[in-house]
C-alpha cells in the first residue's frame, strides 16, 4: 500500500473507461533463471495475490497487465511466474514494482469486514462526536488491524476492531465511528 496508496484510479482503454486499480504486493527480487520473482504479498493471508489471474504491474510510471502464469508459497513469502517475463534479466527490470489488481476482482465481504483501501481517507469521530481527522493507512501489529487516524495537530493509532473499538462503519457517508477518548 504505497505508491499511489492502496487504491488508485488508472484509465484502461481508448473509451476512457475507468479502472480502479487496487495495490496488492510489490515485486522482489528475480527467482531462479526462468523469470519468476520474489512477491511480498499485501493480501491476508499472504497466498490470497495467487487467486488474481491478472497482475496490474507498475513499470516505469506505466500500469502494465501481466497474466499470472504460476504461484506459489516459497518460505516465508511467495514466488511467480508472470506472463512475458522469461529471464532473470527481465524479471530484475519490475524488481521493487507495485502489484495491483483490478477493484472489482476483489471477492465480496461480510458486512463487517472491509478492505483497507475502502476505509483510507474516511473520517473518524467518537461517540462523543469529537472529530479525529481521517484515516492516513492502516497496519496490523500483533494480529490486529490498527488505524492511523491524523486531523492538523495529532495522530491517533487506533485498533480497528468491530463491534468494540469500532461502534460503526459508514461507506455511504464516509465516516468511522469509535469508543475512543479524546486525549488531553
Amino acid at each position: 500500500m504505497a505508491g499511489c496508496g492502496h487504491g488508485c484510479t488508472h484509465e484502461h482503454d481508448e473509451h476512457a473507461h475507468e479502472v480502479v486499480l487496487v495495490i496488492v504486493g510489490k515485486i522482489g527480487a528475480p527467482y531462479g533463471v526462468h523469470g519468476w520473482q520474489h512477491i511480498q504479498s499485501f493480501t491476508s493471508p499472504v497466498e490470497n495475490i495467487l487467486n488474481y489471474p491478472i497482475w496490474y504491474v507498475e513499470h516505469q510510471g506505466e500500469w502494465l497487465g501481466l497474466s499470472l502464469v504460476e504461484g506459489r508459497p516459497h518460505g516465508q513469502g511467495i514466488v511467480a511466474k508472470l506472463s512475458a517475463i522469461d529471464s532473470p534479466e527481465s524479471a530484475a527490470l519490475f524488481t521493487n514494482g507495485m502489484i495491483a489488481v483490478q477493484r472489482e476482482a476483489l471477492q465480496e465481504l461480510p458486512h463487517d469486514e472491509f478492505y483497507w483501501t475502502d476505509l483510507e481517507g474516511l473520517a473518524v469521530h467518537n461517540t462523543q462526536g469529537e472529530n479525529f481527522g481521517h484515516i492516513q493507512y492502516l497496519y496490523e501489529n500483533a494480529d490486529t488491524d490498527v488505524m492511523v487516524v491524523k486531523d492538523q495537530d495529532k495522530e491517533r493509532h487506533i485498533p480497528f476492531l468491530m463491534n468494540d473499538t469500532v461502534v460503526k462503519v459508514d461507506l455511504a457517508q464516509k465516516q468511522v465511528t469509535v469508543d475512543w477518548e479524546a486525549e488531553l
